[in-house]
């Protein structure tokens, strides 16, 4: 093996493990950002600049990931802590996005649950792919609004 491609397989993977920490580092900004907002502001006005919020930290470069492993990144971080809000977890992902680069939606719906009562939920659209636990069932949701 030449001393030259061991160096850059070596370069190459220390790059994308700094990639995965830096990625991890804005996720935990943006759920504390996200749990600040809602601490301090309503649910409408949260709801009406999260777009503002987004393209506030806009970044026209995106990281070598791409998004389905930045969610399942986030994912990991999201069950450590224990985060079970589903809009608070979409605002923290759609402003990670923005900093990574990528534009997503949040999509929200509602839905009449077995007991017959209205059930909210929202979820990341990264085009027209919806990007969902595994254990998330969102056929059935009515489309109500989109961010």
């Amino acid at each position: 093996m030449k001393e030259g491609s061991l160096k850059f397989s070596i370069n190459k993977i220390t790059k994308k493990h700094i990639v995965k920490v830096w990625v991890v580092i804005v996720m935990i900004f943006s759920i504390m950002l996200s749990i600040f907002l809602f601490r301090l502001f309503s649910l409408e006005r949260i709801i009406n600049n999260t777009k503002k919020l987004a393209n506030l930290f806009k970044n026209k470069n995106k990281v070598s990931l791409d998004e389905f492993e930045i969610y399942k990144i986030f994912l990991k971080i999201k069950n450590f802590l224990k985060l079970d809000s589903c809009l608070k977890n979409c605002i923290s992902l759609k402003i990670a996005y923005s900093i990574f680069g990528y534009e997503v939606l949040i999509q929200s719906g509602v839905k009449l649950n077995k007991y017959s009562k209205l059930d909210g939920h929202a979820w990341i659209m990264c085009g027209e792919i919806p990007m969902t636990e595994s254990s998330e069932e969102i056929e059935g949701y009515i489309k109500s609004f989109t961010i």
